[in-house]
């Protein structure tokens, strides 16, 4: 398994993805771990010929911050159109991207954060805090089963 955190550590909660996997080296988690921007680009290579890829990432659905689910699949493709993240693509276009040039993962999961604020030199706020901690947590499980 590969687990890919997304976020930009300049833009508080958008940093969400990449603090889960501070958090997961912390823990000596067994998964292969990756970092990226969320540009498209830097996906593709990692996550290609890959089984199983989970990426982590904050995202803007209008829930309450610190929230997060589990998408997968058709849940994923479901929000093409939508704006989730501050990305230049968004997750459903990089995954479509993927498809179209046969780069894509066996399988793909994305755990979304619910973002509060991404102001430019701002921390993670306490409620994505939280949630990077029950993310990095679930997703140790996960890698060790």
């Amino acid at each position: 398994m590969l687990i890919i955190g997304l976020g930009n550590r300049l833009r508080g909660d958008d940093a969400a993805g990449l603090a889960v996997i501070d958090r997961l080296e912390a823990y000596g988690c067994p998964a292969q771990l990756a970092r990226s921007d969320g540009d498209p680009a830097s996906l593709i290579p990692l996550w290609e010929g890959q089984d199983r890829v989970v990426l982590t990432d904050a995202m803007h659905s209008g829930v309450s911050p610190g929230h997060w689910r589990r998408l997968e699949g058709d849940q994923i493709d479901a929000l093409r159109g939508r704006r989730l993240s501050s990305h230049t693509l968004d997750l459903p276009q990089s995954l479509a991207l993927a498809r179209a040039l046969d780069r894509q993962a066996a399988e793909l999961t994305m755990i979304g954060i619910e973002a509060a604020a991404d102001t430019h030199g701002a921390a993670l706020t306490p409620a994505v805090a939280e949630a990077v901690v029950a993310v990095a947590s679930a997703l140790q499980s996960w890698a060790r089963s």
